[in-house]
């Protein structure tokens, strides 16, 4: 009787009760999963391979079923990174978010934006770069209800440390190294396309131009990293990087809309032809910087000593650069507030 009445008190001790937050959370992460496999059936029966487990790639990250041929060429101009959910997801999402949550109150704003990118980052798979960018979201978010400054560098310190207290192995994991140095090298670079807009206008020139000098940058300060993982480095990868974010914006919003969809069960026919267009474009233009990196210059076998070197070289020079621009937009504000005043 005893032993029964154990039992029986173990199995109500054990067994998680309809209102906690284990069986809330158990209920939630099977939600996703239910949510991501409906996407993934979505847009694998309503596009053409290669086309779905493209826009899957650049929606969710799950690349593992594209063609070998396809991964190779992106590997070869640089652009595996568009095919695996990171930090310009997150961003874009939140941009998203953020507009249609607008006049919500800001706590309101700030808890819905927070709940859809934590459901986005698990259903994305929480890879160290998503797991990266989710955390820098949530301080930002934190900053906007708190009312203090957010500062990107700052928070990038602050979250890589904790993810590396947490997970030490991270130090070595490709994504996170890449996510960490691009992010590094964009939170450098916002004050010099900030200086460019004060100097030039806010126009299509200087986007173009900013466009320029982002890839640019980020593409050689990260080089090295990708010379030590994959073996080579192709500069085509710069021009190919500037031409296929143009494209890959309208891809991430129409995905992203026909997902909305998707959960409301709306059809969402007409927007497969814009996107299968967009998708198609996108592998021409793959093709074709894959194509001139293999008759053109590629990097190959560089040592050690003289990867640290670039790598050095390439974030001091672009440190500078950042130091310089915060100096003149700092003079800027102050000769606009001499002008004011007098």
């Amino acid at each position: 009787m005893y032993k029964k009445r154990l039992i029986v008190q173990s199995y109500v001790v054990l067994k998680p009760s309809r209102y906690s937050g284990y069986y809330v959370i158990s209920l939630f992460i099977s939600f996703l999963s239910k949510t991501r496999e409906k996407i993934r059936l979505f847009f694998g029966s309503s596009l053409a391979y290669p086309q779905n487990e493209l826009v899957l790639g650049i929606l969710l990250g799950s690349a593992s079923s594209l063609p070998v041929s396809l991964t190779k060429q992106l590997r070869k101009v640089g652009l595996t990174h568009i095919v695996s959910a990171s930090g310009y997801n997150i961003s874009v999402f939140l941009q998203v978010f953020e507009r249609i949550f607008q006049h919500f109150p800001r706590a309101v704003q700030v808890f819905l934006s927070l709940l859809l990118v934590c459901a986005y980052s698990i259903m994305a798979g929480l890879s160290p770069s998503i797991v990266r960018a989710t955390g820098m979201t949530m301080q930002r978010l934190f900053s906007i209800t708190s009312g203090k400054q957010y500062n990107s560098l700052w928070s990038l310190y602050v979250v890589s440390c904790t993810l590396l207290t947490l997970r030490p192995y991270y130090i070595v994991d490709a994504g996170f190294l890449l996510s960490f140095f691009a992010t590094g090298c964009l939170s450098l670079l916002h004050p010099i396309e900030q200086y460019a807009k004060v100097r030039l206008g806010d126009s299509l020139f200087t986007g173009l131009i900013n466009l320029f000098i982002t890839c640019s940058c980020i593409s050689i300060s990260t080089a090295p990293i990708i010379l030590a993982i994959s073996g080579e480095f192709s500069p085509y990868g710069i021009a190919a990087n500037i031409f296929s974010l143009w494209i890959i914006n309208p891809i991430l919003w129409l995905s992203l809309t026909m997902t909305w969809l998707v959960f409301f069960n709306v059809q969402a026919k007409l927007l497969f032809v814009p996107l299968a267009e967009l998708l198609d474009l996108f592998l021409k233009l793959v093709r074709f910087f894959s194509s001139i990196a293999e008759r053109g210059f590629v990097f190959k076998n560089v040592s050690f000593r003289h990867l640290l070197i670039w790598f050095l070289l390439s974030y001091s020079l672009i440190f500078s650069a950042y130091l310089c621009a915060k100096k003149l937009l700092r003079s800027q504000k102050m000769k606009i507030l001499a002008v004011g005043i007098s």
